[in-house]
């Protein structure tokens, strides 16, 4: 069983990608050479959708649902050290990933398409109450 090395961004201000950069460098530190990651919006994926990420190979891999992409993504330790590298006050992580070829491994799992951005969306998809 590998540790959980938990980092904190010393300046989230930079921007969303910067708080990305944090993670990959913590995880090319530790030696990985792959990343899976994913939005906070977009915690519904289940294990299949992780495993199938994970069995393909590639820089840039995205699940894709009934012809919709989502996440989790794996990036190779080639795509994180460009994602470290980037400015992240000038881009996101899809505008570095962008110079990657993009493998799409379909899944399943609606869940990699499902966001949760309102309270409404957490009550419709947590079991804990109507949607208000």
């Amino acid at each position: 069983m590998s540790a959980v090395v938990v980092v904190t961004n010393p300046d989230p201000a930079r921007g969303m990608l910067s708080s990305l950069q944090v993670g990959l460098n913590a995880a090319l530190v530790g030696g990985a050479s792959v990343v899976v990651f994913t939005p906070v919006d977009t915690p519904l994926a289940g294990s299949e959708a992780v495993t199938a990420i994970l069995a393909a190979t590639g820089d840039w891999i995205v699940p894709v649902h009934d012809g919709h992409p989502g996440h989790p993504v794996a990036v190779s330790a080639r795509a994180s050290e460009a994602l470290v590298q980037a400015d992240p006050t000038t881009g996101s992580a899809r505008d570095v990933l962008a110079a990657f070829d993009r493998v799409e491994v379909p899944v399943s799992d609606p869940g990699v398409c499902k966001n949760i951005n309102t309270p409404a969306d957490v009550a419709a998809h947590s079991g804990f109450g109507e949607p208000k």
